[in-house]
């Protein structure tokens, strides 16, 4: 197994475990490294795969970004009616939105510097493309 091939695979290890910045990044290694057709063939779909979990992680960020406001109003009235139980369950909604908005844009980054101008949001995605029979 070449050193393009080893880099491929533990990028597939790192999507399949859903770390989108880390499979990024092995992907641009195993590019720059060079792959057989075999293997460029299996990294477009992991690719699709890694781009559609991105298009979900802005999802949830645009989610979370929303969801604060209305976690965070709710929690300051559960505080003003001594709710302690209430306050603490909203705390935690709060934290997670906190943490997937602080999370997100450092993988917006990321995948904006390393994503192929094909994959730009104005172009089609990889598996939008029609796949000529053959």
């Amino acid at each position: 197994m070449n050193d393009g091939q080893e880099a491929l695979k533990r990028a597939h290890v790192a999507l399949t475990a859903a770390d989108a910045v880390t499979a990024l990044k092995l992907f641009e290694e195993a590019l720059n490294q060079g792959m057989s057709e075999a293997d460029a063939l299996d990294a477009e779909g992991w690719l699709a795969d890694l781009y559609m979990k991105i298009e979900r992680m802005d999802d949830a960020a645009d989610h979370a970004q929303r969801a604060l406001a209305l976690y965070d109003a709710r929690r300051a009235e559960a505080y003003g009616r001594n709710q302690p139980a209430e306050v603490a369950c909203l705390q935690a909604a709060v934290c997670t939105c906190k943490w997937t908005e602080r999370s997100e844009p450092a993988l917006r980054r990321h995948s904006a510097s390393t994503m192929p101008a094909a994959a730009a949001p104005t172009q089609p995605r990889p598996w939008q493309r029609r796949r000529r029979p053959g």
